[in-house]
């Protein structure tokens, strides 16, 4: 960020590099930062370089304003999925924090304090998302420690749901239900819908 000739890296914030290292700390530390101060001031581009330089990425963003909702931050549901299969893990789809928080990845939240106090709250947490529609282990999301020593996992690519040959064979088969998708039986009766499995 604030460069190093002998390395051939050039300066990609003007200011103080004291700046650059009060702002590193409290993510040394576990810690979040709320960089405040007057418009112009290289806040923003001063937090897109860090998530970039610690993360690999600066794409975990959330642009707060007076209609963010708790689902734009933390996470929402595929309804497709989740008509057919109930909560699971398929039909969940992350938003930035959660992604942020199983990657090991810095998010960034611009305008935080033009969000609703109830969508502020929601970030209040010691760094653990609850899911509380799934169950198990998947219905509590810890946060990783950043690496950037390795990329973020690929997600699994979403299709359509399609009935599948093994359930749809039998009006009543669900012992085959379960036994095509590892214990998962069908939630409606004589079909089951898979993404492809």
């Amino acid at each position: 960020m604030v460069g190093d000739p002998d390395a051939g890296i050039s300066r990609k914030f003007v200011g103080s590099p004291s700046l650059v290292e009060r702002a590193l700390v409290p993510l040394a530390t576990n810690r979040g930062q709320m960089p405040v101060g007057e418009p112009g001031t290289a806040k923003s581009l001063l937090s897109e370089l860090i998530a970039a330089a610690v993360s690999g990425t600066s794409t975990l963003t959330v642009q707060g304003g007076a209609a963010t909702t708790e689902d734009q931050i933390k996470y929402s549901w595929n309804y497709a999925p989740l008509v057919f299969e109930g909560p699971c893990r398929r039909s969940l789809v992350p938003a930035p924090m959660l992604r942020g928080m199983a990657e090991g990845r810095i998010v960034r939240f611009e305008e935080i304090t033009r969000c609703p106090l109830e969508v502020q709250d929601c970030l209040l947490s010691e760094r653990v998302v609850a899911v509380p529609e799934l169950d198990g282990d998947d219905g509590m999301v810890f946060a990783r420690r950043a690496s950037t020593s390795s990329p973020p996992p690929t997600p699994p690519p979403r299709t359509a749901p399609r009935a599948s040959p093994a359930c749809a064979a039998s009006s009543n088969s669900r012992p085959a239900c379960a036994e095509a998708h590892s214990g998962r039986p069908s939630t409606r009766p004589g079909t089951c819908w898979t993404n492809g499995e």
